[in-house]
């Protein structure tokens, strides 16, 4: 299910089937976001919190982005999701030795 949601969308991209691809787009997403969290329980809480986050507002703003009237709300969602992705990879303790070591 994971493989095969991601390649029907790209083949109704390919086809022009901008019905099912509104319905598969999200589907995939979903599915993503299964993955940290089923398997995220290991990671560090802030990271896996804000990561999931990110993942469940990349949902919202494919959902909204391909209607044309909440477009804006899709944009911000995906904007937001991106700064937590940010604030969550900078969380991660080998990220922050990192940007120590080059300043």
């Amino acid at each position: 299910m994971f493989f095969w949601a991601p390649l029907r969308q790209f083949r109704l991209t390919i086809k022009g089937c901008h019905e099912l691809y509104e319905v598969f787009k999200p589907l995939t997403t979903v599915l993503i976001t299964l993955i940290p969290t089923l398997y995220g329980w290991r990671a560090p809480k802030m990271y896996w919190s804000l990561t999931v986050a990110g993942l469940l507002l990349c949902l919202i703003g494919d959902i909204f982005l391909p209607d044309g009237e909440n477009f804006v709300f899709g944009l911000a969602s995906f904007l937001t999701a991106h700064i937590l992705f940010t604030v969550s990879f900078v969380s991660v303790d080998k990220v922050k030795h990192y940007v120590k070591a080059a300043e």
